[in-house]
């Protein structure tokens, strides 16, 4: 599931380009649209209703140096992910003649009860290889009595077992349910190697050679896009240290009070943990503040520049990063991603842009660059001064 939010939060900004193979019909993810300075009119978007000039007073944002890599990308980091690659996407042989045994990937269709109503099914399950759930027998997804179940099937043959949820389940282990199980497929999967059928079948490359250099542009374009970010969070550093802001937009701190909030429970939940395992409650409260200012910079700074969004681009927008392996339709993608999230992801693309054009670019070599920048980055904290 996509959260375009998470990449606004969690790090400086969004500025990607996936390039997935040779053809770039198969992009999910592409940037906004060329930074533009358009007049406003009643077709601007904007994800809160607040003046920027009303709580921050903006320090210098152009005329800064800022230190940018030379981004280059070396014959060993694209044999390296050309071996990703390989690895990646294995060979999938269908096993006809026998029954499934350890080791052998299985994929079922499945439905489950517990306390006599309706609990999981396949449906629950993302197969990227083909219809249904695949596990590993020997795995014990659903624990060794359905292992064991599914080793004396053969294909097509529909059985019921009756178990225990194991440990996996947390709250419901121990519980008893009852599955109803039928063994569609056997597979096994053997390395992959580099042959014009791989490239073309995985990447939709003509040949070994396009999909070389398609690699190494993916890798730049990866790469270019790191450094990108490390960059503006410099430049939004810099910027916060000749701002002066005098309070937060109130819907703007709750919108990412919520956002993070959200985020750090969903990932402690994830994992068993309790937020305060992850993350003090100061330093919470700073990330929230950090990310509340950064927003205001990036609007304080749209709206002197007149870099605006209309609803055209906001639809473009959403038709450029619909990702369809995910989601059926844009209207999908908006409600599951928040109007507000799109907005603001557009609004830190277009002025990361701006500012990558209008800064003093000190170029460095990458090697220096990682040296200099090897750790993430403390993000900016603000100073609240009273009115």
């Amino acid at each position: 599931m996509r959260k375009p939010f998470l990449a606004l939060l969690l790090s400086t900004c969004l500025i990607t380009t996936t390039i997935t193979g040779c053809s770039s019909s198969n992009q999910t993810s592409k940037t906004t649209t060329e930074t533009t300075q358009k007049t406003k009119d009643s077709d601007t978007l904007t994800a809160f209703d607040y003046n920027p000039d009303d709580y921050i007073t903006l320090g210098a944002y152009t005329g800064l140096t800022l230190d940018s890599a030379k981004t280059e990308v070396t014959d060993e980091a694209v044999e390296a992910q050309i071996q990703q690659d390989l690895d990646d996407n294995p060979i999938s042989t269908k096993i006809t003649n026998r029954k499934p045994k350890n080791d052998d990937y299985v994929v079922i269709d499945f439905t489950s009860s517990v306390d006599g109503k309706d609990y999981e099914s396949s449906s629950n399950y993302e197969d990227t290889k083909g219809a249904g759930c695949e596990l590993i027998i020997g795995g014990a997804n659903f624990g060794k009595d359905v292992d064991n179940a599914i080793k004396k099937a053969s294909i097509g043959d529909t059985f019921t077992v009756k178990t225990t949820l194991p440990d996996s389940y947390d709250d419901d282990a121990g519980k008893d349910v009852t599955y109803k199980i039928t063994l569609k497929e056997i597979r096994k999967y053997t390395d992959a190697t580099l042959t014009k059928d791989f490239v073309k079948k995985n990447f939709d490359c003509d040949s070994i050679e396009d999909y070389r250099k398609s690699v190494k542009e993916r890798l730049y374009d990866d790469t270019e896009a790191s450094n990108n970010k490390i960059v503006l969070s410099n430049a939004y550093s810099k910027i916060l240290e000749t701002s002066k802001i005098k309070e937060y937009p109130t819907e703007l701190h709750d919108y990412y009070d919520s956002q993070y909030r959200q985020f750090y429970e969903s990932f402690a939940e994830g994992f068993g943990m309790e937020v305060s395992d992850l993350i003090a409650d100061d330093q919470l409260d700073d990330e929230i503040d950090n990310a509340t200012a950064q927003s205001l910079v990036i609007n304080a700074i749209a709206k002197k520049e007149n870099i605006v969004i209309t609803n055209d681009d906001y639809q473009k927008y959403l038709e450029d990063n619909l990702d369809t392996s995910t989601y059926s339709s844009v209207e999908e993608f908006e409600e599951d991603t928040g109007k507000e999230a799109l907005i603001e992801e557009m609004q830190t693309d277009l002025v990361g842009k701006f500012l990558l054009a209008n800064n003093k670019l000190n170029k460095i070599s990458q090697k220096e660059f990682d040296k200099l920048y090897n750790t993430e980055d403390d993000e900016s904290e603000a100073t609240i001064e009273a009115e």
